[in-house]
């Protein structure tokens, strides 16, 4: 039963426990307790003690999160973790030398693919592989650059490793393939083959957030970037008015076909 519905159907009930109690207060109110039926009494009678109509769902997070409303994510509902998250991409992107538009781009599709890291689901990989802020593929010879799908788990759940995986691309090694095969899984591309990164995105500064977005992650949902590219821009505002410095920063890029 859906949460709603049991809230509804245990008001109701307890309502009528109430008026079974006024008339059974001659026979005892135990023993109308004990004419219902087995199985949801306990938390019947917790849930009219305490007037909670939802079900405990316990310490799961994943249980428990909801995705806020898109786009209507102001400044201020930004949690400090996820500060945390975007304050890493900005500082990756200043470091790579990606400047204050790389980091927005980073900062818009972190939010759509993860909420800047909130949603809890992202730490393990979902049925295509794919794990971190960024929902990028696990899997070995694919992002992660390590021998395992668990050590890759580990290094792209690190903000500062899945943005510049996002920034710089990889290129897949020897090893790697090798490392794949031992696994019985299929590298993303041949040895050699460079995974792109922003930095291969021809005139990426100057295009759209929902094109430089998606010609590194390849999404489903192309034009859901562009829903967060005013916060990303104010989160960027902000770290560069506490860096107390401007954007002066340039990158290279080599251009590959799109």
């Amino acid at each position: 039963m859906s949460p709603q519905r049991w809230g509804i159907a245990a008001g109701a009930i307890c309502l009528s426990i109430a008026a079974l109690a006024i008339v059974a207060l001659p026979i005892g109110f135990a023993s109308v307790v004990m004419m219902m039926s087995a199985g949801n009494e306990q938390l019947l009678l917790q849930s009219c003690a305490q007037g909670d109509f939802t079900p405990d769902s316990g310490d799961d997070p994943e249980a428990d999160w909801q995705a806020p409303e898109i786009g209507n994510i102001t400044l201020a509902q930004v949690s400090k973790s996820q500060i945390a998250v975007a304050k890493q991409g900005w500082l990756t992107a200043q470091e790579l030398k990606f400047g204050d538009r790389g980091a927005i781009i980073f900062i818009a599709t972190a939010m759509q693919e993860s909420t800047l890291g909130a949603n809890p689901t992202i730490r393990r990989p979902n049925s295509d592989g794919d794990v971190g802020v960024l929902q990028q593929r696990a899997k070995v010879a694919w992002y992660g650059g390590q021998p395992t799908m668990a050590a890759n788990v580990a290094w792209l759940n690190n903000p500062a490793n899945a943005a510049t995986v996002f920034f710089q691309g990889r290129t897949i090694t020897a090893k790697e393939t090798r490392w794949a095969k031992e696994a019985g899984t299929d590298p993303s591309g041949p040895t050699g083959y460079h995974i792109p990164g922003l930095a291969q995105i021809k005139g990426w500064r100057d295009l759209p957030i929902t094109v430089a977005s998606q010609r590194v992650q390849r999404s489903k949902y192309p034009d859901a970037y562009a829903q967060h590219e005013t916060l990303a821009t104010k989160l960027v505002a902000q770290f560069r008015a506490q860096a107390g410095t401007s954007d002066t920063t340039t990158t290279t890029t080599t251009d590959i076909d799109q």
